[in-house]
Order: C-alpha cells, then structure tokens, then sequence
C-alpha cells in the first residue's frame, strides 16, 4: 500500500477508542470533528473515509485545496450543512484548525471531537511495515518530530529497506529542527551590559533552571515567558543567544514575519504550517529556548479592518492555541522569549498569564554600560586603556552602534597595517562636527533645556548630556534609571514638562521650535503625549476612573476618541505654557549648560551638576 493509504488509517486507529468507533457506527443525526496534526493531512484522511467506511456512511465537511468548504462533492452554503444536521444525517469535519476552518453554527453542532496527535514511533513503524513488508526496528521517540504527512510520504517508500525510511525521515527531521547556530564568543548572561530588568529575569531563570535540573521544582514553578521590547539595535536577540549558551539549552529562533513571507502565496494553511513546524519542532526538543522574533507582526485585532479581520484573527488564534499547547503537560518543557520594537502593538491576547507572562523593556545602555560593551567587543585590543571618555561620548547609543564601530575601527587599522588604536574609535564614535554651528548651539540648547528643566522639577538626577549626533538623532539627555513606580499626576506632568522643554527652549533662544521634538514613536512629543493620555485613560488620574487601555495601547485612543484628544490637548498646551515660563526664568542657566556642551560635547552627571549648583 502507499503511505498516503496507510497513514490515515493508522493514525485513525490509533486515536479513536472502541467506545468512540461504536457510538459513530450506532449514532444518527450525529456531528463528529476530527482534528489533524497539520492541514496536509485534511484531504488524505477524507479519501480514506470515503473509500473504507471504517466508521459507516458518512457526509464530510472539509476544506479542498482551493480553501473552499465542501460537503461531498460539491461546494455548498451553510443553509446546506444545517439541513443535513436537521435530518438526521451524520457528518464529520475535518480541520486543522477548526475556529478558522469552520462557522461558528458548525462548531456549536459538534457532538464529538476526537484529536489525531503527531504521528507516534510506534505508528512510524507500523507505516514501515506496511509499505515496505518488513518490520523496522523499535525507533526514536521524536523519530517524526515536526513533520506532516508529505514529509513522512516522502520518507516511507514501497522497494527500501526499513532502515533507509528511518534514514530518510532522520534527516527530515533534522531539517525541520535545526536550531540556531550561537556563536562560541556569546557572552554568558552574567557578562551582559545594558539589559537591566531582563539580565535580572535571565539570571532568575538559570537559577531555577539549576533548581529543576536537580528536581527541587516543576517546571511550571518558573516564570519561563516573556517579551523583550526595545528600540531596534538594543540586541534582542544576542540575549535570546546568550541565554541558550548560558541555560546550555537549544536554540529555535524565528521571525513571525517570515511566516508571511518565507513561503506560499499568503495563503492561511501555509502561514499555519509554518508556525506549527516550528513549534513542534521546538516542542519536540525540549527542554529548549524558542525565541519570536518581530512579534508586532501578529497585529492587535482591535486595529483591523473588516476586510482582513477574519484572516488575521485565524493566524492570531492559532499562535495562541501554539502557545497555549506549549504549555501543555507534554511539552511545558519549553522557554519562549518573544521580541518586538513595538510592544505597544501587541495584541492584549498575547499578554494573558501563561502564554506571555510580562514585557521587559530594554532601553538605550548608559555610558558605564556602554564602556562594558566596548570592552566585551574589544576582546584582547587595548586591555589596559581607560575606556571611560569613550563610554560617555556614545551615550545615546545602542550595543548595535557599539559592535560596528570596533568592526570598522578594526578594518581600519588592519588596512593601516598597524594594531588598533583608541583614536581609531574616538574618530568614529564623536567625527568631527560637520553641522552647521547655528545647529549645532539649537541641539545644545534643546538638550540643556532637558536636564535643567527635570534637575529642577525634581526628576531622577542626570546621568549624561551629549549632542554627538547618530544617526537622526541630533542629541542625548538621561536620567539615571531611579524612577519610583509610584507616581501622582503631578510626577507625571513634571516628565511632561522635561520632555516639552526641548522645543519650548527653542522658542525661547530662537523665536521658534523645530522639527527636532516630534516625527517618531520615540520623540520628545511622543512621550510628552502618551503620559498626558494615561493620565486620562488608564492611571484614574484625570477626570474619569474609569480604566479604558493598558500604557501601550492608550495613544490608540486618541485616533478614535474626539474628547480624549481635547483634554489631552488641554493639558499639553497647559505644560507648555508652564515650560515656557520655567526655560525664560532659567534661561542663563540653560545658556551656561548649552555651551559647555558646545565646547566638550558630552557632559557627565556629575559635571552638570556642578554647573547647576555653581
């Protein structure tokens, strides 16, 4: 027999109970499910129905190549489908994924559902048996992991040896599990710079880790989820590698945007074949590390447009249901680290305790972190040099910034044909100024203007100043990362304030702001207009107390909400004019600041400081 014959009455056999297999024979007027492992096996397991009866005169309810619902032969209405309920037929759907596949009328009908799992050994075997007339051996338990049932045809040929079927499907499934390659020079966790909050979460769960592997815990005692969220560049995925290397667990990272891109035509069963591959191929290699990528690629439903809501809300519902089922006691051996730019466009779904139990943010190193990334980058180049100045010179950028620079200070000194020097680095992390000066002193300006305004609304104090350009980003100004996490609106309306003085400084000094506050997520009037929204929406600190959205998705409300805009329109243009009067009051200050920056180009804390009290 071929293995497209032989392998769903195998996995039928071994699902359905005898009890099951009498009440189908015995019932009329009957609605069955069955659930496939993947959608490769809807077709196949439809013919052998149709052509053997194993479980009498059935109608059937499927998806067709073409994605349409069939009954029969024929394509059909759900008028049709109720009609045959009605009269006392029996039908069985066949799915996948039955919320997408299927109306909800049809769900709500089912009598009966019975779950075909991934292929097992023992069924692999009786496969080779069957096809080639010679027992195989007893076989690996993940002889079949990940695969589906075009793999396993491929694999188990009529005319092979059992052993060469084994061999076939070893290295299909070791194509479907290839984990991600980490690099011998990955750093431990514990040599990590910038990651804060989520080098302390690692560091938690190693510790368990430690504690499981010696029997003390359940798996399900450790907090073994989470989303990392930062801008880009801030190394997401060096962590996801560092924590493999230090957990000395696999690695399967993926991107969900390849999902809809590596692939098919878009088409639903080829995005949910995907995601399943990797999953299960995860699964099947636990315990181990699955690291999600570009996550914001799962867009928030409550975004949608009608015309893609019902695709969209498939492929969202079946990552969950992946996720849900990794959770499973057969496969709860398994970390899952997701990472986005945008954490504030995930769907709340995603957020619920126990798919993704938090989001860590991670955001820009501080200058004595950034002197730990050069060092970890430098290696056995310049062992005994102070690294300091060089650490403060960079602040605003990101461990991406940080790997290029030694890499292209390296080149250079290599095509010098000389050892790398520290004036190689200095040469790229602050080149010589080539902006205008009138710009250069609006960039000191607005910065200064920063730091002056939270120094003396009493904010976290400053850890660094900096108007070395990167990228389109014209300057830097950080507080040292002591914020409370309780704070009243008058806290919140004082980091207003600070992130609005960049641009009211500019009104001051030069008669007019610039573009230099706003154009991005991440601005100065981004920021300023997200706490004034949460103010109103999710923190009761307004004038409503009612909860409407979470911090990330509060800035949605205002595309929608006409009022919403104009209070927190209100209470913007309140702080401005407040700002206003605070940058006139201290505008010498501000100059004095301004130009020390303009001379030095960075400014320590401490300096600043020294300046302000002086």
């Amino acid at each position: 027999m071929a293995p497209a014959q032989v392998l769903p009455k195998l996995i039928l056999e071994e699902a359905l109970t005898p009890a099951q297999m009498r009440r189908i024979k015995s019932s009329t007027g009957m609605m069955l499910l069955i659930k496939v492992p993947s959608e490769d096996w809807v077709m196949p397991l439809e013919e052998h129905l149709a052509s053997h009866q194993p479980l009498g005169h059935l109608l059937f309810h499927v998806k067709d190549g073409s994605g349409r619902r069939r009954l029969g032969n024929a394509s059909y209405g759900l008028q049709t489908f109720l009609e045959w309920i009605a009269s006392g037929k029996t039908v069985v759907a066949i799915a996948h994924n039955p919320a997408a596949d299927f109306a909800r009328e049809v769900i709500s009908a089912i009598d009966l559902t019975v779950t075909l799992g991934p292929p097992s050994a023992r069924l692999v075997a009786r496969a080779i048996g069957a096809v080639t007339g010679k027992r195989a051996s007893p076989l690996p338990d993940d002889i079949a992991a990940g695969l589906g049932l075009v793999d396993l045809c491929a694999a188990i040929r009529s005319g092979s040896t059992p052993a060469q079927c084994v061999a076939r499907l070893q290295r299909a499934a070791r194509a479907k599990t290839v984990t991600d390659a980490v690099p011998a020079d990955v750093p431990h966790i514990n040599d990590l710079h910038g990651y804060g909050e989520a080098k302390v979460w690692a560091q938690a769960l190693l510790d368990d880790l430690s504690l499981w592997r010696a029997g003390q815990i359940a798996f399900t005692d450790i907090e073994s989820r989470a989303v990392l969220g930062s801008a880009p560049g801030l190394g997401k995925t060096t962590f996801a590698r560092s924590l493999a290397r230090s957990a000395n667990l696999p690695l399967f990272a993926t991107s969900v945007g390849q999902w809809f891109s590596g692939g098919g035509k878009g088409h639903l069963g080829d995005v949910t074949k995907q995601i399943d591959e990797v999953f299960g191929a995860a699964v099947a290699a636990a315990p181990a590390i699955l690291f999600l990528d570009e996550l914001d690629a799962l867009p928030d439903r409550r975004t949608l447009s009608d015309r893609t809501r019902e695709w969209w809300t498939s492929v969202v519902t079946h990552v969950l249901t992946r996720l849900d089922g990794a959770a499973s006691a057969t496969a709860q051996d398994l970390i899952i680290v997701g990472a986005t730019n945008y954490p504030e466009r995930l769907d709340d779904a995603l957020l619920r305790p126990g798919r993704f139990s938090k989001v860590i943010r991670i955001g820009l190193p501080s200058s004595a972190e950034l002197v730990g990334i050069f060092r970890q980058h430098l290696g056995p180049d310049l062992p005994d040099t102070d690294l300091t100045l060089l650490g403060q010179l960079a602040t605003g950028a990101t461990g991406a910034h940080v790997a290029g620079w030694v890499k292209t200070a390296r080149r250079r000194a290599r095509q010098a044909q000389r050892p790398l020097h520290m004036e190689d680095l200095f040469a790229l992390v602050a080149p010589d100024e080539t902006r205008p000066a009138e710009e250069v002193r609006r960039v000191a300006v607005h910065e200064a203007a920063h730091a002056v305004t939270g120094h003396l609304l009493g904010l976290p104090p400053v850890s660094g100043i900096s108007i070395v350009q990167r990228g389109d980003i014209g300057g830097y100004s950080a507080l040292e990362d002591d914020v409370s996490t309780v704070l009243t609106c008058q806290d919140l309306e004082a980091f207003i304030q600070m992130h609005l003085a960049g641009r009211c400084a500019e009104i001051v000094f030069f008669g007019e702001a610039s573009s230099g506050a706003g154009g991005h997520n991440g601005s100065d009037l981004a920021r300023a207009t997200q706490l004034a929204t949460v103010i109103e929406t999710s923190l009761g600190l307004g004038d409503s107390l009612t909860f409407r959205s979470g911090y990330d998705q509060a800035r949605l409300l205002l595309s929608s909400d006409v009022q919403l805009r104009v209070k927190v329109e209100a209470r913007l243009q309140r702080l401005h004019e407040q700002t206003l009067d605070l940058v006139r009051t201290e505008q010498s200050l501000v100059e004095r600041i301004a130009e020390e920056l303009m001379a030095k180009r960075f400014m320590d804390g401490e300096t600043f400081r020294r300046l302000v009290t002086s």
